[in-house]
Formats: C-alpha cells, sequence, structure tokens
C-alpha cells in the first residue's frame, strides 16, 4: 500500500482548547492554515482512497484499546540545525508512554508508515508544532515567554480525553480535514452503534410502537427473552448525517459500556468517579450549523461568486486577519452559540489567501469541518438518566453506586 504527505493519522485536541494553542500557531507556525492542532501518529500515510480499509483495520487491531488522558504541561523544541528549531507542546500521558504504545501499535498495522519512528536515532517523539524560529536560543527565549505569567500568551496546562484518533487528508491547497474517526473503546466493539430513532415506518421485525414512551425510555426498553429475529436498523454515531442529540448518543454509549461483561468487576464505586470513567462517551461531534446554511451565507454576502462555468471564485481576501474567537464552552445545550462561531470560521476561512476550491463541491467539503464542533453532554445528566431507568441506585448521600446489571 502506498503512502503520501497528503494525507497522515493524528490525534486532535478538543476544539474548546484551540485558542490559545492557535493564537501561537498563527503568529510562528509555517502550517497553521493547513494543519489544525495535531500530534502525527502516523505521517505520511495511505491515500485517502484506502481510508475506509484502513479505519477498518485499525478498528479490529485496537479493539482493546482505550482512551488515555494527554496533558500539556510545557514546551521543548527540536533542533535541525544551527539557524533552524521548532518549538511544539510536549504530551504528558496517564498511564505513562500511552501515545508511544499507541503508535507502536499502529505501525504494527501499517509496517510502511514507521517515518516517525526511523526519521531519528531517537525514535518516535510524539509532539504538536506551534511555531518554527532560527535556532535554539531563540526557541529557548520564545518558551519562557510563553509560559511567563504576564509573558506573550501566558501559558496554563490543559488536559483533555483522547478517545479517538483521525484519519485526516488534504488535496491541492486546501486545508487537512477529518475523512474517518476511529474510537479508542478499551475492549468494546471497535464501533458503539446506536439505534436509529428518527421516525420511519415500522419494519416486519420491529417491535410494535409504544405509546406515550420518550425516545429515551424507548432506548432502553429491551426484550427479556431471546429472539430468534435481526436486530433493528443501527447507525454508527460516527455517521454525521444521522446524528441525533448528543445526549442520546453519550447515553447509549455509556449503556453499551455497562453492558460490556469485561467492565463489571471494575465499575466504579462512587458517582464522580463514574463521570469521570464516562467522561470519553460524553464528548460527541456533532454538525452545529448545516453546511447548506454556511454556503449560502457565504454566497449571499458576497464572499464568493459561481461563473458561467460553474466555478468558483472568491471575491474577498484578507491578509493576516485575526483568527475568530472560539468559546470555550462545548455544553451541548450551547449549539446556537456554537453555531454562531462556526458562520464566523466559515466567514474567516473564505476571506484567507491560501483557500480557494475551484466547485462548489470542494466549496462544500471544507466548510463541513468548519461547521462541526466537539460539544460535551454534562455526565450529570447521564447518571440522572441511569438512576431513573434502573440501571443503577445511589445511596441516601447521592454518591455510592450499586449496579442494577
Amino acid at each position: 500500500m502506498d503512502k503520501v504527505h497528503t494525507s497522515a493519522l493524528v490525534v486532535i485536541p478538543p476544539e474548546s482548547l484551540w485558542p490559545k494553542i492557535q493564537q501561537i500557531r498563527k503568529k510562528h507556525d509555517k502550517a497553521y492554515f493547513r494543519w489544525m492542532p495535531h500530534i502525527n501518529l502516523l505521517y505520511p500515510f495511505v491515500p485517502q482512497t484506502a481510508f475506509s480499509e484502513a479505519a477498518t483495520k485499525i478498528k479490529n487491531s485496537l479493539a482493546s484499546s482505550g482512551p488515555f488522558e494527554l496533558t500539556f504541561n510545557t514546551f521543548d523544541f527540536f533542533e535541525h540545525g544551527p539557524r533552524s528549531s521548532t518549538v511544539y507542546l510536549k504530551p504528558e500521558t496517564q498511564p505513562p508512554d500511552a501515545l508511544i504504545s499507541l503508535e507502536k501499535s499502529l505501525v504494527e498495522i501499517f509496517p510502511h508508515c514507521d517515518d516517525l519512528i526511523t526519521r531519528s536515532s531517537d525514535g518516535f517523539k510524539p509532539h504538536l508544532t506551534v511555531g518554527q524560529f532560527p535556532g535554539s536560543s531563540l526557541s529557548k527565549n520564545k518558551i519562557e515567554q510563553f509560559m511567563k505569567p504576564s509573558g506573550e500568551i501566558s501559558w496554563n496546562s490543559i488536559t483533555f480525553t483522547v478517545d479517538s484518533i483521525h484519519l485526516i487528508s488534504r488535496s491541492g491547497i486546501k486545508p487537512f480535514s477529518i475523512i474517518e474517526t476511529v474510537p479508542l473503546m478499551g475492549g468494546m466493539r471497535p464501533t458503539v452503534w446506536v439505534r436509529d430513532l428518527s421516525p420511519a415506518p415500522a419494519l416486519s421485525n420491529s417491535p410494535p410502537a409504544q405509546p406515550n414512551v420518550s425516545i429515551l425510555e424507548s432506548a432502553f426498553q429491551e426484550s427479556s427473552q431471546p429472539v430468534n429475529i435481526a436486530p433493528p436498523p443501527v447507525i454508527p454515531i460516527g455517521d454525521r448525517s444521522t446524528l441525533k442529540d448528543p445526549k442520546e448518543i453519550a447515553l447509549f454509549r455509556v449503556k453499551n459500556w455497562l453492558k460490556n461483561p469485561k467492565h463489571r468487576i471494575k465499575l466504579p464505586k462512587s458517582k464522580s468517579k463514574f463521570i469521570s470513567a464516562i467522561s470519553p462517551f460524553c464528548h460527541v461531534r456533532i454538525e452545529v450549523l448545516p453546511v447548506e446554511t454556511a454556503y449560502t451565507t457565504l454566497r449571499n454576502e458576497g464572499l464568493f461568486v459561481i461563473d458561467n462555468s460553474k466555478k468558483v471564485k472568491f471575491t474577498k481576501k484578507v491578509p493576516n486577519a485575526p483568527a475568530p474567537y472560539l468559546s470555550s464552552s462545548t455544553s451541548y445545550t450551547d449549539t446556537s452559540e456554537l453555531s454562531s462561531e462556526c458562520l464566523e470560521r466559515c466567514r474567516y476561512w473564505a476571506t484567507q489567501p491560501g483557500n480557494a476550491p475551484k466547485t462548489e463541491e470542494a466549496v462544500k467539503n471544507c466548510l463541513k469541518s468548519l461547521c462541526q464542533r466537539s460539544v460535551v453532554v454534562d455526565g450529570n445528566d447521564i447518571v440522572e438518566e441511569l438512576v431513573n431507568f434502573k440501571f443503577m441506585t445511589l445511596d441516601d448521600y447521592g454518591d455510592q453506586i450499586s449496579y442494577n446489571l
């Protein structure tokens, strides 16, 4: 299988943590417009045409690999020569060396994509690049400035859960975008599935409709006896075109986790630890702004036109414009605010000199990733639903958990 420099397999921090990273990258990183903030696991990687097959291989091989915590506490730099160096955020993981182990497993799946191991005698050095500087002295000075409370950035430690890895690709001068996402489920099935809750005609093998039952309650109603019929229609969580309410998705993820016999002997006994354990399942990436809405808005505002040959021409370019603000809140109840932010991101993208897709389809493909945000479902809401439907009970103090599985 070939490998190309227009594809990569990466870890991407939640977008809520991007602002300070992007503040540095916009000023110092020459790859700011081409790459999102990321940690390369395999690069170069297989072509986009092979992504579907590659994602399946990864899911099957990493079925037992679970989420892990990643923290960016400080910076470091690579010295390439007397007048060339790269400053990066240095990841720390819990458990230790989680990134090293993950990359090693991936190289075993794609042995021809071992460039990040073989290019240096030090082997794989996970990092998130934030800028390039002419020499080690300036790199050290910049790092000191970034870390000072009154410095250029005043960096504060950030931590997030790595619960998935992403296959990204680009073409021409377009930036990288996420094409496939593989969840790290830790012993669960490689892909978590949820029932399709959208209204549809009843199938012959579906149970009869229940009157006056909420969607979430229906999701938890199951037959106590085995049946010899095909399961009702299911959809993968990653299918963004059919995703419903993020709370429903998080709820199904947690339910499947609880039902896995491998996890029952290690289930948390307190509410706080349970909420911490289900955190990866509560991060859901959804479309908060319809692509068609963004496309129509940009066109109506005159940011691009379609000529007689159906080619797209961008009409307004604003070099060095400040990047739009992204709020730190990613609560799934705040989607109206997030949709406004996504529209600002689309406007900003349309005015940048390096972005110039030539067809309507290419424009919409670029807008697709800009119209999505990672949102977080409150773990307390999930606990409340599980208690309501008797998957668990809490003691009189609302802390200790007893499971009814």
